[in-house]
């Protein structure tokens, strides 16, 4: 049986029986920090593309390092750099899902350290693991023997 997974993320609710994560996972009052992901369903051997929003909520710039993220989604640790207030950048990052891809799925940024104010935040996406449903067998139907006139 083939597994499936569903990425989800960005949206508080109850849609089709799913249950999607509300992002950001936590944010202090200087930064906004989300993700989601495309597709949001995915089986294993499957590529995902991972887009990661960070603004700058604050009246000054702010400097942050770069983003921290799992080792299942490597090229998502991507350097985001200065912000000047209510900026915002996004950055995208892929990753293939395996059947040891977390079902949980959290990245977090934080300031420069040489920065006058700290801020930190996480942004999570949820990965659902999902059978695929079983194709129902073919009734058999039997073989009715075929005459032939003599």
């Amino acid at each position: 049986m083939a597994r499936r997974f569903l990425l989800t993320a960005s949206v508080t609710g109850i849609a089709a029986g799913l249950i999607f994560a509300a992002t950001p996972a936590y944010a202090d009052e200087l930064t906004t920090f989300t993700a989601a992901a495309e597709p949001i369903a995915a089986e294993p051997g499957d590529t995902v593309t991972i887009t990661l929003s960070v603004t700058n909520e604050h009246h000054r710039k702010i400097t942050y390092d770069t983003i921290v993220a799992p080792e299942e989604f490597p090229d998502c640790a991507q350097d985001v750099g200065t912000l000047v207030p209510h900026q915002t950048e996004q950055v995208q990052c892929s990753a293939v899902v395996t059947d040891t891809t977390p079902e949980t799925v959290t990245f977090s940024i934080v300031n420069a350290e040489s920065e006058h104010n700290d801020t930190s935040a996480t942004a999570t996406v949820d990965i659902i693991v999902q059978d695929e449903p079983e194709e129902p067998e073919d009734p058999k139907t039997p073989e009715t023997p075929v005459s032939t006139p003599p």
